[in-house]
């Protein structure tokens, strides 16, 4: 492993500091001790992964990096939003280094059309997005490969992450094969989950699941229960005598306590000196976040509708996304159209083949999905309104951050970034979208400035002290931003992922920002809005709410209580 033979372990700190002090500087400022840190790393292993919180400035760490190196040309990929960032941040501190911009579908094309001349350095930011096996994981990899082999290690492989803690500890695999092939002992991320997890074989299916990751020596090697746990306690004759007739011992496997070894503190010492991490708690002194989250009055007629959905419900998921949507003012209708589609049972052929259930044979039949026709009407979806007293909540923020000029805003669905939009130019605010059908600068109805995501970045953090709203959904303009600016975040509605909604927080937290800001602001509607906030808060996804877990929290509840 050439890697861990070339890697230094010099102190670059002073001529760091003395590289920052004589540079061209757009104002004076100081680099933070993390800063140079990560610096100092990237300087000695030249391959690595910076894994620090969101705002902790791993864009000029790199820039920086660069510059010391005397590398001109760089290529960097990012999704979307974060891109337009680092394009700002790059003119913002008049780098001369050069950069090829590519996003994580721009870098499969790169895989897929290369020539054979690779970069002399390689960043990729957001490195999580190759934690799993996909085409942009495997076109990362390609090309990390090609700058390794043209340039060897004079070469600079960067991943940037604002994951310096992954829940899933094999979620590093992909990211150090990447800085060094290799590396780990395990051949694939399976393996490695093996060696880090203890498994065991679903009752749901023929998969293997989850039980604990060894993470803790006092967790059995066995069971995975602390131990304290009763599988590990010692069973008297009278506790046997009075509950081994009750079917409550079959609760407990009892076996003898197995220790555990502690494979996920020994992964994390065999990334030493591909990995640095550093979190915003160790290197700031940024005021604490604000959580507020206000009880509104649910209208008569929102209350009812819900009721009356989940009176007959059948699917928790359908009715989770029902009340989601009612909550933020809307319910989702199918229209047929005119138009024809290709029937997805049949793919056009209007027959489908059948089984005999008595005689066990084949025959053909028409579709049941198209009548035999091979094609069936499309459907457009559309959105009926409801009043919600989530816009008032809304007024009565945008009215609080009237003389800041700014605010942010994020809701799970399109058509709540469509209400909030509307709304908000109703009361003379501008407002940037940014969802999933990508980014408009509304300067006011129907005015839409042709402008790039930089430029509408650059507005919101820069531009005149008018009122702008910056509204996205997580999931799309959650991360890579910096919206601190605004003292305050929003959320009109939350989406299914735990970590968009971290994200999506730390968009007005960080470096930089107000005094007075870090303010994270939620609403309760419905009252199964109170359980999808607990269940994010406690970084678990919307679909681990039951329909029995809905219906209860409808059967005696009043408005007033």
């Amino acid at each position: 492993k050439p890697h861990l033979n070339w890697r230094r372990e010099e102190d670059y700190t002073d001529f760091i500091k003395e590289f920052w002090a004589q540079r061209d500087k757009p104002f004076e400022c100081e680099l933070f001790q993390h800063q140079i840190e990560m610096i100092n790393l990237a300087l000695n292993s030249r391959h690595v992964i910076l894994a620090a919180d969101m705002g902790l400035g791993k864009t000029l760490t790199a820039i920086v990096v660069m510059e010391i190196l005397g590398i001109p040309k760089c290529t960097w990929v990012a999704p979307n939003a974060p891109l337009a960032q680092a394009k700002n941040e790059f003119r913002d501190w008049r780098t001369l280094t050069q950069a090829r911009w590519l996003t994580y579908r721009g870098a499969v094309k790169w895989q897929n059309e290369y020539t054979g001349k690779a970069p002399k350095a390689f960043i990729i930011d957001e490195s999580a997005y190759i934690k799993n096996k996909s085409q942009r994981t495997d076109a990362c990899l390609y090309i990390a490969d090609c700058v390794r082999e043209e340039h060897g290690l004079d070469s600079l492989i960067l991943l940037l992450s604002g994951k310096p803690a992954p829940k899933s500890p094999p979620d590093w695999f992909n990211q150090v094969e990447a800085i060094c092939p290799g590396a780990i002992n395990e051949n694939s991320k399976y393996t490695l989950e093996r060696r880090l997890g203890l498994w065991k074989q679903s009752e749901y299916g023929e998969f293997q699941e989850l039980v604990t990751w060894y993470d803790n020596e006092d967790k059995c090697a066995h069971c995975g229960e602390i131990k304290l746990h009763p599988n590990h306690q010692e069973l008297d004759f009278e506790e046997f005598i009075r509950h081994g007739s009750t079917g409550e011992l079959a609760t407990y496997e009892r076996h003898e306590f197995q220790p555990s070894v502690n494979e996920v503190i020994k992964f994390g010492q065999r990334l030493n000196g591909f990995c640095g991490v550093w979190q915003k708690e160790d290197c700031t002194d940024l005021p604490p976040k604000q959580f507020h989250v206000e009880q509104l009055v649910v209208t008569p007629e929102m209350l009812n509708l819900a009721k009356s959905y989940m009176a007959k419900a059948t699917s928790g998921s359908e009715s989770l996304i029902f009340l989601r949507t009612l909550s933020d003012g809307f319910v989702y209708q199918k229209i047929p159209t005119d138009q024809l589609a290709v029937c997805q049972g049949c793919h056009g052929e209007k027959q489908v083949e059948m089984i005999d259930p008595d005689t066990n044979e084949t025959f053909w039949a028409d579709c049941h999905t198209c009548h035999g026709e091979g094609s069936v009407p499309l459907i457009e979806r559309v959105y009926q309104t409801y009043p919600t007293p989530k816009l008032d909540y809304l007024h009565k923020l945008l009215e609080l951050h009237k003389e800041t000029g700014r605010f942010v805003t994020f809701a799970a669905f399109q058509a709540s970034v469509d209400i909030i939009t509307n709304f908000a130019l109703q009361k003379n605010w501008q407002v940037i979208q940014a969802d999933g059908r990508g980014w408009m600068f509304h300067k006011g109805i129907d005015n839409v400035a042709k402008m790039k995501k930089g430029e509408m970045l650059d507005y919101f953090q820069k531009g005149p002290d008018d009122r702008v709203l910056f509204v996205g959904q997580p999931g799309a303009a959650g991360s890579g931003l910096t919206l601190h600016r605004s003292p305050g975040v929003f959320f009109y509605s939350n989406d299914n992922v735990p970590n968009n909604r971290f994200q999506a927080i730390d968009r007005v937290h960080r470096i930089g920002m107000r005094d007075d800001g870090g303010h994270v602001y939620d609403c309760l509607c419905l009252p199964s809005d109170k359980r999808i906030l607990s269940t994010l808060n406690n970084s678990e996804r919307l679909s681990s709410i039951t329909l029995d877990q809905l219906k209860k929290d409808y059967e005696h509840y009043h408005p007033t209580n």
